[in-house]
Parts: C-alpha cells; sequence; structure tokens
C-alpha cells in the first residue's frame, strides 16, 4: 500500500483533497442550483410569454372590436343593409378593406338574425349561409344588441372576432363583423414583438389543423400531447429545433364561452441560457482551479513551515542521541507546539548534560575510591610486614635463647649421666601397669599481659592476622 512518510506531503494531500471534495460538492451544487434556476426562469418566462400572446389576442379581438364600432356607425353603411344593397357596401368598404387587410384584419362580414350571412367584403360572392351552428357569438350579439369579442371558427380556419350590431329605430338590422386570422401576419407579428416561435393548432372535435407557424413544417410537439392540452393540462419541456436546443410550451386557446377550441404551441430558444451556463460553469470550473491551485500552495508553504522546524529537531535529537549536547536547539522561542518542542528537547538535552556530570562525578568518585582502597591495602601490607618481621626476630632470638638452655641442659644432663654411671645402680620398685598413669600432655596457655610484656616476642598489631599458635618445645 502505498503511504507517504512526509508531514508536508501528507498535508498538503489532506488539503488539496479536502477543498477539492469542497469545490467539487459546492461546484456540483452551483450548476444544479443554476439549472434549476435556469429551468425555473424559462418556465416563468414561457408562461408570461404564453400569458403575452393570449393578452395580444385579446388585443386583437378588441382592435376588431374597434374597427366593426367605426364601420357599424357609418350611415352609408346602416342605409346600404337597410336597402339590401350589397353591391353598395362593396363599393363603399373596398377601400378601407383593403388598408385594413395589409393591417392583418383581411375579415370583414355582415349577419342579419338569426346567424345569415348578409355580405362579406373579403368574398362577395358568397352570401346567405348559416353559421348559427358555429357563430354562437353572432347570434348572441344580435340578438342582445350588444358588442361582443371572442375566437371562433370562421368559414374557413379560426379567427379572432370583434363584432358591434348595426342598430336602426333601436333595433338590431344587422351585425358587423370583423375577423383576424390565426395567419402568417398574426404568429410573425408575435415573433417579432415577443422573440419567440409560435404556431397555432385547431381542434375541430377529432383531429388537429396546423394554421400558422412560424418555424415551417417541423413537429415538436406530439399529438399526444396536443390532446393532452385539450383535457386541461399544460405541457412544458426540453426539446429540440433545427439542431438546437428549445423550450416548448403548450396552452390552450378559448373561446368566447371559456371553451378550449385550439392550442397554442411555443419554442424558446434557449441557445443564449445555455451559453450563459456554459460559461458560468467555466467561471465555476476556473475558480475551482483556482481555489485548488492557492490551496495547494498553501498547503506546500504550512507544511514546508511545518517540516523544516521538525527536521531540524530531528537533526539535534539525533546528535543528542550521539552524546553531542554541544547543539542549539532551534525555534526554542516559539509560542507554538513547535516552540513547545523545542523547549522539551532542550529540557533532554540539559538532563543529558546533568546526567553526564553526574557520572564524570561517580567516576572521579569510583577512581579516588579505588585509589584510597589500594593504599590502605597497601599500608596494611607493609605494617603486617613490619608486623610479621617483628615477631621473625623475636622468634630467632628466643631460639637462640633457647638453645642456649638446651646447651646447657644437656651439658647438665650429660654430667649427671656421667656421675650416675660411676655410682652402683640401685634397683627401683616397679609400679603396676595399672596403677601408673600416662603421661599427660602439658596444654599450652596464651601468656597473660604481664608476661607477654616481659617476653621478647613483640605482640601482634590488631589489625594484622593472628600467627599461628605457636606451640613450647617439650623438655
Amino acid at each position: 500500500m502505498f503511504t507517504l512518510r512526509s508531514i508536508a506531503a501528507r498535508l498538503i494531500l489532506a488539503i488539496s483533497l479536502t477543498v477539492a471534495v469542497a469545490c467539487a460538492i459546492l461546484g456540483g451544487f452551483s450548476i444544479s442550483q443554476q439549472r434549476a434556476l435556469t429551468r425555473l426562469a424559462l418556465d416563468q418566462q414561457l408562461k408570461l410569454q404564453y400569458d403575452s400572446v393570449i393578452a395580444a389576442i385579446d388585443y386583437e379581438g378588441r382592435t376588431a372590436l374597434a374597427v366593426s364600432a367605426v364601420i357599424a356607425a357609418l350611415p352609408p353603411v346602416e342605409d346600404a343593409i337597410a336597402k339590401g344593397d350589397r353591391d353598395g357596401l362593396g363599393k363603399l368598404l373596398a377601400a378601407p378593406w383593403a388598408s385594413i387587410k395589409a393591417q392583418g384584419i383581411p375579415l370583414i362580414s355582415f349577419w342579419q338574425a338569426p346567424a345569415t350571412s348578409f355580405y362579406r367584403v373579403h368574398a362577395p360572392k358568397t352570401f346567405g349561409d348559416d353559421a348559427s351552428t358555429r357563430r354562437t357569438t353572432v347570434v348572441e350579439s344580435i340578438k342582445a344588441g350588444k358588442p361582443i369579442v371572442g375566437v371562433e371558427p370562421g368559414r374557413e380556419a379560426l379567427s379572432i372576432f370583434g363584432m358591434t350590431p348595426v342598430m336602426h329605430d333601436g333595433k338590431t338590422l344587422a351585425n358587423v363583423d370583423i375577423g383576424v386570422a390565426f395567419g402568417k401576419e398574426f404568429v410573425d407579428r408575435a415573433k417579432k414583438r415577443f422573440g419567440i416561435d409560435l404556431a397555432v393548432h385547431s381542434f375541430d372535435g377529432q383531429s388537429f389543423k396546423r394554421l400558422s407557424s412560424t418555424f415551417g413544417d417541423t413537429a415538436v410537439a406530439t399529438p399526444d400531447e396536443l390532446k393532452s392540452v385539450m383535457n386541461g393540462t399544460a405541457v412544458l419541456r426540453d426539446a429540440t429545433l433545427d439542431g438546437h436546443a428549445v423550450e416548448l410550451y403548450l396552452g390552450q386557446i378559448k373561446n368566447y364561452a371559456g371553451e378550449p377550441v385550439a392550442v397554442l404551441e411555443i419554442i424558446k430558444d434557449t441557445s443564449d441560457y445555455a451559453a450563459a451556463a456554459a460559461s458560468a460553469q467555466r467561471n465555476l470550473i476556473l475558480g475551482v482551479v483556482a481555489i485548488l491551485a492557492a490551496a495547494v500552495l498553501l498547503a506546500f508553504l504550512l507544511g514546508r513551515g511545518l517540516s523544516r522546524p521538525l527536521t531540524a529537531i530531528t537533526a539535534v535529537m539525533n546528535r543528542l542521541s550521539s552524546g553531542d549536547t554541544s547543539v542549539t536547539i532551534p525555534g526554542s522561542k516559539r509560542r507554538d507546539e513547535l516552540g513547545t518542542m523545542a523547549k522539551a528537547v532542550d529540557v533532554f538535552r540539559r538532563g543529558m548534560i546533568e546526567a553526564a556530570s553526574l557520572r564524570d562525578a561517580q567516576e572521579a568518585d569510583k577512581v579516588k575510591a579505588a585509589a584510597d582502597k589500594q593504599a590502605l591495602q597497601r599500608q596494611m601490607a607493609d605494617r603486617f610486614e613490619a608486623d610479621v618481621k617483628g615477631m621473625v626476630a623475636a622468634v630467632a632470638q628466643s631460639s637462640g635463647a633457647m638453645q642456649r638452655v638446651a646447651n646447657e641442659i644437656a651439658t647438665s644432663v650429660n654430667g649427671t649421666s656421667e656421675r650416675t654411671s660411676a655410682a652402683p645402680p640401685r634397683r627401683r620398685k616397679r609400679r603396676p601397669a595399672s596403677t601408673q598413669s600416662p603421661p599427660q600432655p602439658k596444654s599450652w596457655r596464651p601468656r597473660s599481659p604481664r608476661s607477654a610484656a616481659r617476653s621478647p616476642i613483640p605482640a601482634a598489631s590488631p589489625t594484622a592476622p593472628w600467627p599461628r599458635r605457636w606451640k613450647p618445645p617439650r623438655w
């Protein structure tokens, strides 16, 4: 297993890994939060843009209502309707229709009760048809005599209608119906105004028909998603259009009665958001790398600042272990843990010095004690030798005296023997063997101090060893 022996390397690795893990966690959290916030912003923006398109539809309807009110208020229009003069209406409204058609209002129709077509400026040859089944707003406007705005299916396509009754003597004579179709002009204006792509899908109860679109015939939303929107569920998801990421939103378009009649498809290009997210992620990565590099540098400096004093203290301790107590302890003036360690090493050094001094003193005491002992032994040997020599001399002198005494005794014995041999022998009476006692040996007793003082043999020294027991000779 790979292990790091250097404290500096461990410190650098630990700090680097800690900072890297912290940066990874914070970076991942930041990226996830950024994506969530971006998605939330896109969702809110798409919903706002959907509301804006719905408001634009309402605005188009009110514009149509304003045009219808102006036309309904024209006396020549009232007279032409009252007379049933369709050609007069055509001549009267031909020029105004051309102008408003360029503004995206191509439909101008006149209706009579209940919902019978009287005249269509955009289709003058088509009239007399009954639209009461599909144009409930026309029926209600004529019946109630009030202006109405709403989305309804037209003769050709779904449109936004604004209608105003033409009153004559307090009665509804006809109804001026101005329609804004969900055509190319409408979606192009919405795209230019809101910066989105959109499409309008009408629903006839069985299938969907695309009325207009700003992105051609490319299908982004699926039929199932369109049906789910008609059932009341809005769709919001990521999608792809022409190879780039987009956000898709599907919402309902409701008629005057509040019933869904179409689906509005809004597509928001998220390339700018993706670029901003990529830039933020790149900046985050650069920041993480910079923080990691700074952490590594800081760890290196800290490790170096920690390892160098430790290395110095280690070298000093090695020298101390070899017996060199003349070293200087580095870092003893520091106030941190290294200073405490240096002070402890200095205490150890002083202890070694005191131990060496004590050891030297003990060695000196041992040498002195050995010398004293040797001198004492030499003194005792000299004294013993002197005592022995004195005793030998005394013994020799005593031996000479005893020799003289022995000679004298021998001379005396010889003289006595000669005189005895010259005299006649005398028979002596021998004692019985049983009554004759054996000769008793003479026991030797130590001399008394007084006799020892008179004796020429010197007394033994109290410190000298006791000589062998001396036995006096037998006479």
